[in-house]
């Protein structure tokens, strides 16, 4: 057993969450009230957040008396479509009683019923009501109920390891509207701190971190029309996949059914609304790419007028329809990519290193940035449980990580944090500093290129040859991106600048979910192979890839990585 890690009197080793949603500020608290001094960083204020944005509730099988563990757990493999293993499922249902109780002992206002229990419904793919909800609003109480909880953690006199206070420092600092750039590796490979911008000025600065959990969000947004926060491009996970981490089942992604699509506006309408009776009807040609009519008419007028107002007044005002009373047409569209980081997920109980583990020693993944819980998304009211559930792991497995260290982040030179910093700065000015030639194009008309050519390629239909005309078409995009100008000049809020920069690692994880797309040869779920019609048992197993020598990623069969200093082998 390895001694602990050790700081100096009056100096603190902060861990690292990124990402301000509902996944990161679990882990913050998590850790907060485990002792352990949190730096929060996110690209945005938590209001901001896509898990701001779920409105279909929270599963918990203990509301319905006739409901258990193992019909949850039943439930969730079947929408997973085979790829969520047993254990994962049984584990998630297992705890998400406990935490929809945890979550209303923070002041979640959820719906109640005349006596006071939990009202619940039933949604689609469930079999039983299970599912709590605050109206259609439950992501954005849970989240403001979480916020509140950390900033009260902001508040509290942090204390080192020896129990002697640090003057002047918190046991959560925060810090928005910083953009993730990179993690900060050791000689090793372990990851010791994160490399982040400031998006107000433009300036990189490299914060050491023992332990670092990387809670940012999904890929959904590099699809065309996506029912998500613009934000979800990926670039974070494909920032760490181009260092080195292994990503699981990026081939698939949710596509939500109810989404209002009016110009670039996307809008995700709740299932909870077929809950209660809305009525959803398909065009009388039957075509593929044909809207569906989505019609509130049929629920009792109280209601209806409680759910809609429930999705905020800017919801009506967007699209100049009375949703209780207009017919509005709706589409399915990309909501939330499935796959992720890998994780590790051992049987082991407490607190292992080994929790939510990803293949670089001493980062952890948790929300949509993790593949761990694959079939949560599928099911609709699993999302919330599985973000909280994964970011108390993570968490922990950051906690055992920090006890087994030999030498701390906090440790080691500065300069080994300058040095990724400059070498950061110099980068980016280089983007200024490009020919402007005239056919040099601009990031957000590559962006949306990449978007057009993802929902085209890679969508809930595919086949080999637009799969690999996909591949050929994101390694011309990759080319332009390294030509692309900045038309500014500006040093503060650049987004164009911002774009550019993170557009490299956008379109590596466009690379890898076009790979394992095209690799994937079979229909699964919702996603159809038109060359391969049938679902083989022989593929029912996780996709895992990594960063090859060249352009392209490396399917993995097995692969080791490092953990609390020793050697894991791990094998599909």
């Amino acid at each position: 057993m390895k001694a602990a890690a050790k700081a100096e009197r009056g100096r603190l080793r902060r861990a690292i969450v990124v990402g301000a949603g509902r996944a990161g500020l679990t882990a913050t608290l998590e850790l907060a009230e485990q002792g352990v001094p949190v730096h929060l960083l996110s690209l945005a204020p938590s209001v901001h957040a896509q898990s701001n944005r779920d409105r279909e509730g929270f599963n918990a099988c203990h509301l319905d008396p006739s409901d258990s563990v193992a019909e949850h757990a039943r439930d969730t493999v079947r929408a997973g479509a085979g790829l969520v293993a047993a254990a994962t499922a049984e584990r998630l249902c297992q705890a998400a009683p406990e935490l929809l109780e945890w979550l209303s002992s923070l002041g979640v206002p959820f719906s109640r019923q005349q006596g006071g229990g939990l009202a619940h419904v039933r949604l689609v793919g469930s079999r039983l009501a299970r599912t709590a909800h605050a109206e259609a609003s439950t992501g954005r109480n849970i989240v403001s109920s979480l916020d509140a909880r950390v900033r009260a953690q902001e508040e509290v006199h942090a204390t080192d390891e020896f129990g002697v206070l640090v003057p002047g420092e918190r046991l959560v600092r925060r810090t928005d509207h910083w953009r993730f750039v990179s993690l900060v590796l050791d000689d090793r490979g372990a990851a010791v701190g994160v490399l982040a911008q400031d998006c107000r000025t433009l300036a990189f600065k490299a914060f050491a971190g023992d332990g670092i959990i990387l809670a940012t969000g999904d890929y959904a947004a590099l699809f065309a029309e996506a029912a998500s926060s613009d934000a979800c491009t990926g670039a974070a996970l494909g920032a760490v996949f181009r260092q080195g981490a292994v990503i699981a089942n990026p081939e698939f992604v949710a596509h939500h059914p109810l989404v209002l699509v009016d110009g670039a506006l996307s809008l995700a309408l709740p299932e909870l609304l077929r809950a209660y009776g809305a009525r959803l009807s398909s065009p009388r040609t039957k075509q593929s790419e044909e809207p569906l009519s989505l019609d509130l008419s049929s629920l009792a007028p109280e209601i209806a007028q409680r759910l809609v107002s429930s999705l905020g007044p800017a919801v009506s005002n967007l699209l100049g329809v009375d949703l209780t009373r207009d017919t509005v047409s709706v589409r399915s569209r990309a909501a939330r990519g499935l796959g992720g980081l890998w994780v590790d997920s051992p049987d082991a109980g407490g607190f292992s290193a080994r929790e939510h583990a990803t293949s670089i020693p001493g980062l952890y993944a948790a929300g949509a940035a993790s593949a761990e819980y694959h079939g949560a998304a599928c099911l609709p009211g699993n999302l919330a449980p599985a973000d909280l559930l994964g970011a108390r792991r993570a968490a922990r497995g950051a906690i055992a990580h920090r006890a087994a260290l030999e030498k701390s982040a906090f440790d080691l030179p500065k300069s080994v944090f300058e040095k990724r910093a400059t070498e950061a700065e110099n980068e980016f000015e280089a983007l200024f500093k490009r020919d402007s030639a005239a056919d040099a194009d601009h990031p957000h008309a590559l962006l949306a290129e990449l978007r057009m050519a993802m929902a085209s390629g890679a969508g809930p239909r595919r086949d080999a040859d637009g799969l690999i005309d996909l591949v050929e078409r994101l390694g011309e995009l990759e080319r332009r991106v390294g030509r692309a100008t900045v038309r500014g000049t500006n040093v503060g809020w650049n987004q164009d600048a911002l774009l550019l920069a993170s557009l490299p690692d956008s379109v590596a994880l466009a690379r890898c979910i076009a790979s394992a797309a095209l690799a994937r040869e079979e229909s699964r779920g919702a996603h159809v192979r038109s060359d391969f019609t049938a679902t083989r048992d022989t593929l029912a197993k996780p996709s895992w890839f990594k960063s090859g020598a060249g352009p392209d990623p490396e399917p993995l069969e097995s692969f080791e990585y490092e953990c609390a200093g020793e050697s894991v082998s791990i094998a599909r």
